[in-house]
């Protein structure tokens, strides 16, 4: 399937030949598995911290190598020193769809505001406990709010150490094993994602508007948004979290031995749930967004359910193939303010704020809890199926059964059989009519 590929981005005032490749950090990190080539960016000089051009060129580099070798490009993960630890962070949060596992040494993500996207990346995130660059007061925050968010991660405080003992060290088997040859889950059941385009950059072409099956994504307002977006198409719940209990150890294998206290979260296995055609989402400052449904594993030709709650005005796209016919009803939530359909659209959709073609569903969102109900033609079958009584909702002594008004009365039977007899009645009439003109035609 071709190779892996590994980022080892390097730190402030260095450049991407001395710092990561002058020991066995590149050298372990490459030797997983059936090998993954590591790549050093310059990130456009010393101090670009991965963002405007200096994050162009990772990609510039990223895309070289790829014309070069054949990779495997679920196979990809990141590490990175002092300032590449933070890069590290920094590329993960807004490209989640592309790496697989994270191993920062060293950094740490000065707004944690955006780890929620890390929903479905672990971490193992190296920091020493008497850094004088990097401090506690910087990276502890990082890992108390992946814990609050019950994200997976590895935490290893060592210590004493500085910002370049773990460097000088030169271990790293322990993060090569963590990162291993675990791939990119592409379409997982879950996703949460931080819209920021204040992190974007125009010149750059480096526009964070997309991951897994989310796309076009922006924000309502200045600032972040969120969106939490999760299928029950997948046939199972999220992973229950495991709090693992602090624990010590000392990493052996380099210049010294290195004691560490660790902290860390993990996940069990993911609990079988019956499969739903259902899509939850919520939004908190976001104005617009894009649904992949086949990726969500979401179809159209059965009842497909979807619940959007949302802290203001937007719109939503739900790209899914609908069979001509196709209806939308409101099943919850209030209606929509300023919402309005023609009087045929409102006697088809109990739902003018939604749009329904071919391609899928356009939804006018607002503030609050809504769920919709979008549902294929039923066929003569499936009404009556639905119906007591067997094939046409009629009992055995003829009187339509059901609730609805497919009946004429006790005894009268159904309305097909109405509609059959005063055809025939009709037609009886036309050939009477005919008849008698040709008999008085035949007496004169």
């Amino acid at each position: 399937r071709g190779f892996g590929l590994t980022l080892l981005l390097h730190g402030l005032s260095s450049n991407h030949n001395n710092e990561p490749l002058d020991g066995r950090h590149a050298r372990q990190l490459g030797d997983r598995g059936a090998g993954s080539i590591v790549v050093a960016p310059l990130g456009r000089g010393p101090d670009g911290f991965y963002q405007d051009m200096a994050e162009a060129d990772v990609f510039e580099v990223w895309a070289d190598v790829a014309r070069r070798y054949p990779l495997d490009p679920a196979w990809v993960s990141s590490s990175g020193y002092s300032m590449g630890g933070i890069g590290t962070y920094r590329l993960l949060e807004r490209w989640p769809d592309l790496f697989a596992r994270g191993a920062p040494v060293v950094g740490y993500e000065a707004d944690e505001q955006h780890l929620p996207s890390l929903r479905n990346i672990p971490i193992m995130a190296w920091n020493a406990g008497q850094d004088e660059l990097v401090n506690p007061a910087l990276y502890e925050p990082t890992t108390q709010r992946l814990d609050e968010l019950n994200l997976r991660f590895i935490a290893d405080v060592f210590s004493p150490a500085g910002h370049i003992t773990l460097g000088a060290n030169d271990e790293f088997g322990p993060q090569a094993d963590f990162l291993g040859e675990h791939r990119v889950d592409r379409d997982p059941a879950h996703v949460t994602y931080v819209v920021s385009p204040g992190r974007d950059s125009e010149r750059a072409m480096a526009i964070a508007d997309h991951a897994y099956w989310l796309s076009d994504l922006r924000v309502r307002a200045e600032g972040q948004g969120t969106i939490d977006a999760r299928s029950a198409a997948f046939g199972f719940g999220d992973p229950p979290v495991v709090e693992d209990p602090p624990t010590a150890g000392t990493l052996t294998g380099g210049e010294r031995p290195l004691a560490y206290t660790r902290r860390s979260d993990s996940w069990g296995p993911a609990p079988a749930e019956p499969r739903a055609n259902t899509l939850n989402l919520k939004l908190e400052n976001v104005g617009g967004a894009t649904v992949t449904g086949n990726r969500a594993r979401l179809t159209g030709d059965e009842p497909l359910r979807v619940k959007i709650e949302s802290d203001g005005d937007g719109s939503l796209r739900l790209d899914v193939a609908l069979p001509e016919g196709a209806t939308v009803e409101r099943i919850e939530g209030p209606p929509v303010p300023g919402a309005s359909a023609s009087r045929r659209a409102r006697a088809a959709a109990a739902a003018p704020e939604v749009q329904l073609d071919r391609g899928g569903a356009s939804f006018r969102v607002a503030q609050g809890t809504r769920t919709y109900l979008i549902s294929p033609p039923q066929t003569a079958a499936q009404v009556g199926e639905r119906r007591p009584g067997g094939e046409g909702g009629r009992t055995p002594g003829g009187s339509g059964g059901g609730d609805d008004a497919d009946t004429a009365g006790a005894g009268a039977g159904g309305l097909p059989f109405t509609g059959l007899a005063v055809a025939v009645m009709a037609l009886l009439g036309v050939a009477f009519a005919v008849t008698g003109g040709w008999l008085r035609r035949l007496i004169r």
